[in-house]
């Protein structure tokens, strides 16, 4: 999508795109519901301080050394992605993800170009491929993000990929959790 979005220069140069808080809780919830062991390991609340203050200032400085490798939420964020798992519980859609593979990277060659995917979800015995995706958006709202991300051309590329690595793929799911 870097690609098709004119960022030939940033791609060559392994240059990653800045995260946003969006991105940032999107990857919470993606641990929260994919990965729950690693949420701990992987993120830290930043305790309400005002930095106004010598002490609150000095709280901050000690919390990020202590928290060092870990990605610095506010409690705001976590809360949201509190409330998502529990959606996904609540509904049942958690099931989905289910007997099958988390946070799995690929590798596989597309018309002679090495490639790497990693996908969210993938149960090889339904061949079933979900990626999750945080929004905004409901129903057809979703459907039209879904379209205007492109995100049709992530789930081919990995339908292709597992194709090419001989494993099959009965379904292409993009389950949207609202924030």
């Amino acid at each position: 999508k870097r690609l098709i979005n004119g960022e030939e220069y940033e791609v060559a140069n392994k240059i990653p795109t800045e995260k946003t808080d969006p991105m940032i809780l999107g990857s919470l919830i993606h641990c929260m519901v994919l990965e729950p062991d690693e949420v701990d390991k992987r993120y830290a609340v930043m305790p309400k301080v005002d930095l106004r203050t010598s002490i609150g200032k000095e709280t901050k400085i000690v919390f990020e050394r202590n928290n060092q490798g870990k990605e610095i939420v506010k409690d705001e964020m976590l809360e949201i992605a509190k409330e998502c798992y529990k959606s996904l519980v609540e509904t049942g859609v958690i099931d989905l993800f289910k007997g099958g593979q988390v946070e799995q990277a690929i590798l596989f060659d597309i018309l002679g170009v090495e490639a790497k995917g990693k996908l969210d979800f993938y149960n090889e015995n339904k061949g079933l491929l979900i990626d999750l995706k945080t929004t905004q958006k409901s129903g057809l709202d979703f459907a039209k993000e879904c379209s205007d991300r492109d995100y049709f051309l992530q789930g081919s590329f990995y339908f292709d990929g597992l194709q090419t690595l001989g494993k099959k793929v009965n379904q292409v799911l993009f389950v949207g959790i609202q924030t």
